[in-house]
């Protein structure tokens, strides 16, 4: 049989006890509308009810209690009350409890889900924290180049004009696997002289080198 902890053993004890006020409640609610019933059916009424709530309950109530079966023209009745001196009340046996079948599988399965639902959310956010932070990491890097004036890997072609102008000539070749670009630029913005080229790669630069 599966074992059960303290806690596992309290919270079903909690929803038993539960489910027994609730029935004692839906049974008295019940006894009550028969009340409204003529003097033969109240008795059917209630000895039904009675005899149903013995046995949802396991039989328990007051000491000396017991369900009667009493033989009527209409047909049997069960009620509280002896219908002779000879009645003797019937014997209400209590519910046979069903154990579990593969309880503690069904357990481990449902842990071992659990676990590994955690651990993969768990990688997924770290990753996602890893590429915020990289993400942010290059963008802070870009910043600054921006503002020191240097063409630096990762660029666009407008933050390349921002830093340098524009090329005195564009050396463009496309293959399958990619487009290409060569900016050249002949003299610096402070108009001295000198060579410099910035190599793009599907519009981000990939280099860059000149005097």
């Amino acid at each position: 049989m599966p074992s059960y902890t303290d806690y596992e053993t309290s919270v079903v004890l909690r929803i038993v006890l539960r489910l027994r006020e609730t029935l004692l409640s839906i049974i008295g609610a019940s006894v009550f509308a028969c009340g409204a019933q003529m003097n033969d059916t109240v008795q059917r009424c209630r000895g039904g009810i009675l005899f149903l709530g013995l046995i949802l309950l396991g039989g328990s109530g007051p000491a000396g209690a017991g369900v009667f079966r009493c033989e009527q023209p209409g047909g049997p009745i069960f009620t509280d009350i002896p219908c002779n001196a000879e009645a003797q009340p019937i014997e209400v046996g209590k519910p046979q409890p069903i154990q579990a079948v593969g309880g503690s599988d069904l357990a481990k399965r449902y842990d071992e889900r659990r676990a590994r639902e955690q651990g993969e959310r768990a990688k997924a956010d770290s990753q996602w924290v890893q590429q915020h932070d990289a993400a942010r990491a290059d963008e802070e890097r870009l910043r600054r180049a921006l503002v020191e004036g240097r063409v630096v890997a990762g660029m666009t072609a407008q933050q390349v004009r921002q830093v340098w102008g524009e090329p005195s000539d564009v050396q463009t070749q496309i293959d399958q696997n990619a487009s290409r670009e060569r900016w050249v630029y002949r003299r610096t913005r402070d108009g001295s002289h000198g060579v410099r080229t910035v190599n793009f790669k599907d519009g981000r630069v990939a280099g860059a080198g000149g005097k």
